[in-house]
């Protein structure tokens, strides 16, 4: 089964996030929880969310395969899958 490491700092999707809502920033994780915000947010308001609720977008086999296998961002996915 594959596995994902959510770093702080990363940018995610919620599942069933509104296209016009910006992404959120992760802040931290701990076993199945993360604490996420809004850059717009003050540092202090975070929302705990599962790692469940976090959208996972489809891998396209061709991007996996010129990445050696490897995705290591979202942004980078995003970038690879637009050229």
């Amino acid at each position: 089964m594959p596995s994902m490491t959510i770093r702080p700092g990363s940018q995610i999707r919620l599942k069933g996030q509104s296209e016009y809502v910006p992404d959120f920033l992760v802040v931290r994780c701990e076993g199945d929880q993360c604490w996420v915000r809004q850059h717009t947010w003050n540092c202090d308001a975070q929302l705990q969310i599962r790692v469940t609720q976090i959208a996972i977008p489809d891998v396209d086999p061709a991007i996996l395969a010129q990445s050696g296998g490897k995705i290591v961002s979202l942004s980078e996915y995003r970038m690879r899958r637009k050229g």
